[in-house]
């Protein structure tokens, strides 16, 4: 018999001694906080005559218009995501340093995000080694995930190493191995600081497995995935149910000199952040924009 959750969805207490995750998502759930004040107040992100001093893309909607500065450097990589493949792909972790109404500062690189995807017999394979650099703080997460094939793929095993330190010498840190499992409408979350139930019947999709969704996608309302509602753990981290995906418009833009053509998707839900993916002509997912900390590109390879 599954226990009930408790309200932030442990069935069982953590041990004496260990660290509970949430000191994970603790700036994650600032950054969401102050996104949805921008947002309710309607401010741009980069706002005022005094901009002019800087030359960004023109036609940028609000989703991507806290990266600018980022775009103004930015060239495409080369290489395809290839249909029901295997691909690595790279992503800079850039922090919007901006602050609407003054001069933005260039975007910071903060980290970087490697995404491996395998094609499993039967199944989708992704393996994930992600470094963020954050407000003092160092963090690490490595993971390999078995996920069910479909329009959106969804967790069925998998195991992550998480490590968080000071870069600034302090004592604390925290090294904690999680391993995870979806079966018979049941998600399980186990270590030893302990385990959680969450009771779902749709699909739970890490984050990485959007980038599948969104490659095949169409932006057309009446795409199959526009009309799917799958539940999402973010960063393997926080469980946030009932997430749609939908088409948000298209974007002319001018990068490196060249003409791209962009088409957007918008992910919604409860405890989400709007997160917007932007994917070039050849179904390229090269951007993705949510709270503080945005998502570029950098490279693409066969695996």
């Amino acid at each position: 018999m599954i226990e009930s959750p408790l309200p932030d969805g442990e069935s069982q207490p953590p041990q004496p001694g260990f660290m509970h995750r949430r000191d994970f998502v603790v700036g994650g759930i600032k950054v969401g906080v102050s996104m949805l004040v921008m947002d309710w107040l309607r401010m741009p992100a980069f706002a005022g005559e005094q901009h002019r001093t800087t030359i960004l893309p023109v036609h940028l909607n609000d989703s991507i218009n806290i990266i600018a500065n980022y775009l103004t450097r930015y060239t495409p990589p080369v290489g395809d995501f290839p249909a029901n493949g295997a691909w690595k792909a790279s992503y800079d972790l850039l922090e919007w340093t901006g602050t609407p109404g003054k001069v933005p500062s260039t975007n910071r690189t903060i980290g970087n995000a490697t995404i491996t995807r395998r094609a499993d017999a039967g199944a989708i394979g992704y393996d994930l080694d992600y470094t963020l650099r954050l407000y003092g703080w160092e963090t690490g997460l490595k993971s390999s995930m078995q996920c069910s094939t479909g329009p959106i793929p969804g967790l069925v095993k998998w195991q992550t190493d998480y490590e968080n330190h000071s870069m600034k010498g302090q004592p604390s840190s925290l090294a904690l191995t999680e391993n995870g499992e979806h079966r018979d409408g049941v998600l399980t979350i186990s270590s030893k600081a302990g385990t959680r139930h969450f009771n779902t019947t749709r699909p739970v999709a890490p984050q990485w497995a959007i980038l599948d969704a969104v490659r095949t996608a169409k932006p057309d309302p009446s795409d199959p995935v526009a009309g799917i509602e799958f539940d999402y753990l973010y960063d393997l981290t926080s469980y946030r149910p009932r997430q749609k995906l939908r088409p948000a418009g298209r974007l002319d833009i001018s990068l490196d000199g060249t003409a791209h053509q962009f088409h957007g998707f918008i992910q919604t839900g409860i405890g989400s952040v709007p997160t917007h993916y932007w994917v070039d002509a050849a179904g390229r997912p090269l951007i993705f924009t949510g709270g503080l900390v945005c998502s570029g590109l950098a490279s693409i390879q066969p695996a």
